[in-house]
C-alpha cells in the first residue's frame, strides 16, 4: 500500500540577473533556472528529488534539512505574489 503526505511549503521567487531561482522556506531547497517557469520546475525536481533520496535511505523526509537563511524570511514576508504565480500549487 502507498502512503500518501503533504507538504505545505512556502517559497520565494526571485530573477537574480539573467536567472531566476525559487527558495523553499521551510527547508533549505532551491533550484536556478534561465526562466521562472524552469525555476520552478526544477525546484519540484528537486524537492521530489529530496524526499525520494530520504525514503531510499529510510529516513522521514527533510531529515536533517535545515530551514533557508533569515534573509529569505524577511524577503518573503515584503514580498507580493504575481498575478499568475501559481500559487497553492500541488506537485506529485
Amino acid at each position: 500500500m502507498d502512503k500518501k503526505a503533504t507538504f505545505n511549503v512556502s517559497a520565494l521567487l526571485i530573477q537574480e540577473g539573467n536567472l531566476w531561482s525559487m527558495q523553499c522556506l521551510e527547508y533549505d531547497i532551491a533550484a536556478q533556472g534561465k526562466t521562472a517557469d524552469e525555476a520552478r520546475d526544477r525546484f519540484e525536481k528537486t524537492f521530489l528529488g529530496q524526499i525520494e533520496l530520504d525514503i531510499k535511505e529510510n529516513r522521514e523526509p527533510f531529515t536533517g534539512v535545515e530551514r533557508a537563511p533569515r534573509e529569505f524570511w524577511d524577503m518573503f514576508s515584503k514580498a507580493k505574489p504575481p498575478k499568475d504565480c501559481g500559487c497553492k500549487r500541488k506537485i506529485s
